[in-house]
């Protein structure tokens, strides 16, 4: 399954029907945790606690880990 993601202009994700992910480009950190992931250098991870550190500083330790399993577990569905 291929998606095109993009960043020029106005976000978009489109799947292999051309149609928008809508869902995912109403969450403005769900989209650029998907973001970074994807732009990311290839073959290197990112880990969980620079991710948490990034997109939820302020936030408990177990929260932030919390919001990003979330997050991740929206995008897989949805993408």
């Amino acid at each position: 399954m291929t998606i095109r993601l993009q960043l020029l202009g106005s976000a978009g994700i489109f799947g292999t029907d051309g149609q928008r992910a809508h869902a995912v480009l109403v969450q403005p950190k769900r989209l650029a945790v998907l973001v970074l992931l994807a732009v990311s250098r290839p073959h290197r991870l990112l880990r969980r606690d620079e991710l948490l550190a990034l997109f939820w500083p302020e936030a408990t330790a177990e929260h932030a880990r919390g919001a990003l399993s979330q997050a991740l577990s929206f995008l897989r569905r949805n993408l």
